[in-house]
């Protein structure tokens, strides 16, 4: 299946479950910066770097949602079979 498809799937699941992602660009620096989970201004948020191949955003988000209670929720069946995987 289409990565960029996958991802997109995954980016509706994080929006319907309050969790808003956003790409931001990381810059190279003093300080090491990750993708990850936050809560910003009362906001669920998931910054990921822009700089990320779409495979690995995809692996960075559905470890996310693993994480996530998503009992109740229909979720597409291929998204199913990834998370569950």
């Amino acid at each position: 299946m289409d990565p960029e498809l996958i991802l997109a799937g995954l980016e509706e699941l994080a929006a319907r479950m309050g969790l808003r992602v956003r790409y931001e660009n990381f810059g190279e620096g003093e300080i090491e910066v990750r993708s990850g989970r936050c809560r910003l201004k009362g906001e669920n948020m998931f910054i990921m770097d822009r700089r990320l191949k779409t495979a690995e955003r995809v692996e960075l988000l559905l470890a996310e949602l693993k994480r996530l209670d998503l009992t109740g929720v229909y979720i597409k069946p291929y998204l199913r079979a990834l998370l569950e995987g």
